[in-house]
């Protein structure tokens, strides 16, 4: 909490400076960041606030996924290319398109997807008719969504049967059967 209220009052001072001269500078990117978590919070003091600023403004989410090769259309665990923590995914063998639930040592948990381009989006999660909308934001090459470590994304991910990412128009991003993600979940994220 304080490092995030640290982070907030620092880039709140960032435009009073006589460094900053434009708004493309890093400081500036930080405060944008800030800016949109606010924006899709209920307000600064709240957790999504915090998890959010914490997951994507400071350090970004909790460990990006490896570039390597994945198993296409199965489940798998794995640990993240940094080695800062593991993930469970899966990839779809007809786009290339990949879904990850990214597990930081830090409690940190995060949704991720890699393939589809477009800007910071609220996407709808569907696990066998049940709906979690969440804000995606672009990062390392995919988008990320921070979830809290007792997020019931992951408990119907573990348990569910068939999963999909639906943009705000209803179109699918993604699609998946659930057959070995609890499995892989667990090794992943215990």
């Amino acid at each position: 909490m304080k490092r995030i209220a640290w982070l907030a009052m620092m880039a709140a001072l960032v435009p009073l400076s006589g460094a900053a001269q434009s708004d493309d500078g890093p400081e500036w990117e930080l405060q944008r960041c800030i800016w949109r978590c606010l924006a899709n919070s209920p307000g600064a003091e709240s957790r999504e606030y915090e998890q959010c600023v914490s997951a994507f403004c400071s350090e970004g989410p909790a460990a990006a996924p490896a570039v390597q090769a994945v198993p296409s259309g199965a489940w798998f665990a794995s640990g993240t290319g940094d080695g800062q923590g593991n993930l469970a995914g899966i990839s779809d063998p007809r786009t290339g398109a990949a879904f990850y639930l990214i597990c930081g040592p830090d409690g940190r948990r995060n949704l991720a997807l890699f393939g589809p381009e477009g800007p910071e989006a609220t996407l709808t999660l569907q696990v066998d008719g049940q709906a979690f909308a969440r804000t995606f934001v672009p990062h390392a090459g995919g988008y990320y969504a921070a979830l809290p470590a007792d997020a019931p994304e992951i408990a119907a991910l573990r348990s569910g049967r068939a999963m999909a990412l639906r943009n705000a128009a209803g179109g699918t991003l993604f699609e998946a059967g659930l057959t070995g993600a609890g499995a892989a979940i667990a090794a992943a994220c215990g």
